[in-house]
């Protein structure tokens, strides 16, 4: 449990280094980019696990297909959350908005935006609904 609650708390400790002024961050990198800086970061501190949780949280993970399909800014390597702490912390993220930290998004707003992604994003969210919301 102890790590579940640590990891959570560093999973976007990458923003130090994007450029979202919204948050009040004034990094040079993409916000797409906040999981694996994070990770290096943390990995760097000596914590592998909590960096794994970092890299794998966006969205409901990034595959290297979506990676090269759509030209994105990072790693060519996958970032799909693996462990169940992992896709607990992925899952949960969805749910607050960074810049709306007092509203719970509604699983129909959720799922909107993740439509965006493709079908696998939706699939793999509704599983960790079945799977966390019991």
């Amino acid at each position: 449990m102890q790590f579940i609650a640590e990891a959570a708390m560093l999973h976007d400790i990458g923003m130090i280094f994007c450029n979202a002024p919204d948050i009040d961050c004034h990094g040079t990198h993409e916000y797409i980019c906040h999981g694996y800086l994070g990770a290096d970061l943390l990995r760097k501190e000596g914590y592998p696990k909590h960096a794994l949780v970092c890299e794998r949280h966006t969205g409901t993970g990034i595959s290297l297909e979506m990676i090269e399909k759509n030209n994105l800014p990072l790693p060519h390597r996958d970032f799909m959350p693996v462990s169940d702490e992992e896709q607990l912390i992925c899952f949960a993220d969805k749910f607050f908005s960074k810049t709306k930290l007092d509203k719970e998004k509604s699983i129909g707003k959720i799922l909107e935006s993740l439509s965006k992604y493709g079908v696998d994003t939706v699939i793999r969210f509704n599983n960790w609904r079945k799977l966390f919301l019991v």
